[in-house]
């Protein structure tokens, strides 16, 4: 499996400039080729990878990058032609799967390099990173002068990738996954919310529901939309953005980036702790598309990346021998887990939700409206697997422990 050490490289940082003179010469050769690629398109003309590379390799674009820097930025526009022309092939057999017509890739930016936008990605693969001092923990990229530290001794590729206001240096290595499962009759569940940003359930009647607490989220993202708005009524008409804004909206994603990796992380280290085989997550695909929750809940909602969390989910149980299973979590917030309801659309329901999240069931008993949630979603997964929940305890799931791992040293 692949993974991600991350290095932040902000305005002032004694790399920035580098950084940015680097990914300024990708963009020119990246737009290079996407002009061939987009001429030719343009005149029914499918375009040879090779021919690119030739007509490209004695310009001043190429020239100015190393060469094998230069070959994986065309290989970066390649992938984006290619991925146009099978989605293109896929939305001509069944448009119902997009939310529009594929269009052809654009230019990055302009030559100008006072345009923030006109920064593209650039790749060094192994062979142009310095064995001699990776050995040592050092990761530096052939002819740079960046010098970073490192874990690892053994790096696949490196990537110094644009991000608002600042670059990220993504050094990217290879480890080795669990050869020992954890046992699959032990399972939990989680239920993805907003307040309750992962609210996990356990077919083990002795474990104590947990719900991980996402207001901090919510705060940092109403802060964000706040500022941005004012900021945004200070810009004069040809303004798009600012140094401001930039660092407003870094550092928001790297607050959104910091919570859902401890969250994601508390929540492994919960399931490794209690022996947890099995976890299984409720997820609609695009059911944030034309939500109405309210104006408010709708900027707090649509605004978490709760797929990103998931992802982090996926690859650090595999890292512990845990398997992840994702089912659709449609109506399970409505039906009643305590009276067993099947999980479907209903004309009327057995039970309701009530106020301060509290579920209500059918001979009012109250059960936090997110732990029945999770309930439910184990019980979709109960259905495909067979796996027996062993007793509802009524005294546990009405008293969840709330959990803030943000605030856990």
């Amino acid at each position: 499996m692949q993974l991600v050490e991350r290095h932040l490289i902000k305005r002032g940082h004694r790399y920035f400039n580098e950084c940015d003179q680097l990914c300024w010469l990708s963009k020119n050769l990246y737009n290079s080729a996407t002009y061939i690629y987009r001429q030719n398109f343009f005149l029914g003309v499918m375009t040879n990878a090779i021919e690119v590379y030739h007509q490209l390799k004695t310009g001043v674009d190429y020239k100015a990058l190393p060469s094998k820097v230069a070959q994986g930025t065309l290989r970066l526009a390649l992938r984006n032609w290619t991925s146009y022309y099978q989605a293109k092939k896929s939305y001509l057999k069944n448009p119902s799967l997009f939310k529009g017509e594929p269009k052809i890739p654009h230019y990055k930016g302009t030559r100008k390099k006072n345009r923030e936008d006109g920064r593209f990605i650039v790749t060094y693969n192994h062979q142009a990173i310095s064995k001699k001092l990776l050995k040592k923990q050092i990761a530096n990229p052939s002819g740079t002068k960046i010098f970073l530290p490192t874990k690892v001794t053994e790096i696949e590729e490196i990537r110094i990738v644009p991000r608002t206001g600042c670059y990220v240096v993504e050094i990217i290595y290879s480890v080795g996954e669990a050869t020992e499962k954890l046992p699959a009759s032990r399972v939990a569940s989680v239920d993805i919310g907003l307040n309750n940003l992962a609210t996990l359930t356990y077919n083990i009647p002795r474990l104590k529901p947990c719900i991980y607490d996402g207001r901090a989220i919510k705060a940092a993202n109403q802060y964000a939309n706040k500022l941005n708005a004012f900021l945004r009524s200070q810009l004069n008409d040809n303004q798009f953005t600012s140094k401001r804004l930039e660092k407003l909206w870094a550092k928001r994603n790297q607050k959104v980036d910091y919570y859902l990796h401890t969250t994601s992380r508390a929540i492994i280290n919960d399931l490794v702790k209690n022996n947890i085989g099995v976890l299984v997550i409720g997820w609609n695909e695009g059911f944030k598309d034309g939500i109405n929750i309210g104006r408010v809940n709708n900027q707090s909602f649509v605004s978490i990346p709760h797929k990103k969390l998931i992802e982090q989910l996926q690859y650090k149980a595999k890292l512990a021998g845990i398997e992840v299973v994702l089912v659709n979590e449609a109506y399970t917030s409505k039906c009643s887990a305590l009276d067993n309801e099947p999980i479907q659309k209903h004309k009327k329901y057995l039970g309701k939700r009530i106020k301060r999240g509290l579920f209500k069931a059918a001979n009012d008993r109250t059960i936090n409206a997110d732990i029945n949630g999770s309930l439910n979603i184990y019980r979709l997964y109960q259905q495909v697997a067979g796996n027996a929940l062993a007793h509802l305890v009524e005294g546990v799931v009405v008293h969840p422990v709330r959990v803030k791992p943000y605030k856990v040293s």
